[in-house]
């Protein structure tokens, strides 16, 4: 695994990172990462070879330590994971289980499951701090989350030539969201949560808009200067046996959207064709199948090797759709450690046990 910053195109995030507790009922195993949708998108960039930046303002807690020392792991830089002032680390809790008809799903808890309080959630970092981030050669900006600084430092990277991709989980301020959709280059977001915010989307002036849905697949339609009609086309999935977990399937699409679509920036993403698009979604799409074969949003990080990865993927755009059966060992449960409310100080154990073969 990298053990160093990544010497490759650099993707800049912004929104929810936050430290995910993943609870396999099924088999009594609780493990621990890095998290939420920015959080995933940068780690998975940065094991595709990418340098990696994220920015946020996670404090010195246990729940900030163990995500810095995760996505420092993967090669993330982490010169603007603690921005000022600092707050109490978001923490997501996740139950991988299997529904009556014996399929694995996956069930979010924003409480602390021993004293019922409500866990830290996110909390953007203020447009002021963010000018100390360092704008030039960007080939990426993410952002999952609407705020005032977020939207100005989409601006300044798109002003520079970086990609802009948003990707909305809910509407927030529709003023902010709107101004958020004609930044961005790329608008991705899910079936099932674009209610709230399906009117705002006429704003839109993305080149590139995905709308993912489950698996099914997903749609999008391409306007100006990509070639296209703004017609939605369609790409399906990809047929997964042996599914363990879909969490951060979308996630992992992105970071392959992105590695093949904007390795140059705004340039290589004005050149796409319609059939090199398509080409590319059916990768990010390839990816987020593979993610399928391992529990967690980003379990198969831990328990398989990129080159193994690499030749799986090449295996699934080609029809041979295999994976191989992983079982993590079991430890612990400790979820509480995670809750301001009722931790113990001191907590010193290293949570992250999965480990990669060689």
């Amino acid at each position: 695994m990298p053990s160093r910053k990544q010497n490759g195109p650099s993707a800049y995030g912004s929104g929810l990172i936050a430290l995910d507790v993943v609870l396999d009922q099924e088999n009594d195993i609780e493990t621990r990462f890095a998290g939420g949708t920015c959080g995933n998108v940068m780690a998975i960039l940065a094991f595709l070879g990418w340098h990696s930046v994220p920015v946020s303002r996670l404090a010195d807690d246990f729940g900030g330590t163990l995500i810095r020392e995760d996505l420092g792991r993967w090669g993330v830089e982490l010169d603007y994971v603690g921005l000022q002032p600092q707050t109490a680390t978001p923490v997501i809790i996740q139950q991988i289980y299997r529904n009556k008809a014996g399929l694995p799903r996956h069930r979010f808890v924003w409480t602390c499951p021993h004293c019922g309080a409500y866990l830290p959630q996110y909390r953007p970092v203020p447009a002021k701090q963010l000018e100390v981030v360092k704008a030039d050669n960007v080939q990426v900006f993410f952002f999952d989350r609407v705020s005032r600084g977020n939207i100005e430092l989409a601006r300044k990277f798109a002003d520079k030539g970086a990609v802009v991709v948003f990707e909305p989980s809910a509407s927030s301020d529709p003023r902010l969201f709107r101004e958020a959709i004609r930044i961005c280059h790329i608008l991705k977001y899910a079936s099932q949560r674009v209610r709230p915010f399906t009117e705002l989307l006429e704003a839109s002036k993305a080149w590139l808009e995905i709308e993912t849905l489950g698996d099914e697949g997903l749609r999008y339609r391409m306007a100006p200067p990509l070639c296209g009609d703004r017609s939605w086309k369609y790409s399906p999935a990809f047929e997964v046996k042996n599914v363990k977990d879909t969490a951060g399937c979308g996630d992992w699409c992105t970071a392959g959207l992105l590695a093949k679509i904007a390795q140059n920036g705004q340039e290589s993403m004005a050149g796409t064709t319609t059939d090199s698009l398509e080409s590319i979604l059916q990768y990010a799409q390839a990816l987020a199948a593979w993610n399928c074969g391992f529990p967690a949003a980003r379990g198969g990080m831990y328990l398989a090797s990129r080159s193994s990865m690499i030749n799986t993927v090449e295996e699934i755009l080609s029809g041979a759709n295999r994976f191989r059966r992983i079982r993590p060992k079991k430890h612990k449960n400790q979820a509480a450690a995670f809750c301001p409310r009722c931790a113990e100080p001191n907590q010193n154990q290293h949570a992250l046990d999965w480990k990669r073969p060689a």
